[in-house]
């Protein structure tokens, strides 16, 4: 059996070095490429790191008998944003961004059709319903999964 800190270091490691390069295309690459394309990259990102801390943290508060878990992966995001963001101090704002980072990449992977308009990238839906990222918006989301790493972190450490 996988000792207990060494399931949520991995993930903490691997939040750590996406987090960093998705700000690293934000605030380096995106200025000087002026290319607003690259947006959907830093998007997947965000939203394939905040899937993932979400399931490490609903994992670590199932384990510490503070939750109970569902079978069903939207139950668990309700049971995520019910009990969990108040043990990691996220006000509503934190809580709708983290849900539109989820919901944004949810429109990418179903979007066929994305593009580059006045330094923001576009995607439309197939109801052509746009949904724009924007670099300032993408700053936001990088230091609120930030923030809920380093809550998640100091959790795990107090565990010790």
């Amino acid at each position: 059996m996988v000792p207990f800190e060494k399931k949520f270091a991995d993930s903490i490691i691997s939040a750590e070095k996406n987090l960093g390069d998705a700000q690293n295309i934000t605030n380096s690459i995106l200025p000087n490429t002026g290319d607003s394309r690259i947006l959907i990259k830093v998007l997947e990102l965000l939203h394939k790191e905040a899937v993932s801390l979400i399931s490490a943290i609903l994992k670590y508060e199932y384990i510490s008998k503070r939750i109970e878990l569902s079978k069903e992966k939207d139950k668990n995001f309700e049971i995520f944003f019910e009990k969990c963001a108040a043990i990691y101090n996220l006000t509503k704002s934190e809580q709708d961004n983290l849900k539109k980072i989820i919901f944004l990449g949810k429109k990418h992977k179903q979007s066929g059709f994305e593009f580059s308009h006045k330094r923001k990238a576009i995607i439309l839906d197939d109801n052509l319903e746009m949904n724009e990222l924007t670099t300032e918006q993408m700053n936001e989301f990088i230091i609120l999964l930030k923030k809920l790493l380093f809550d998640f972190r100091n959790k795990i450490s107090q565990h010790y």
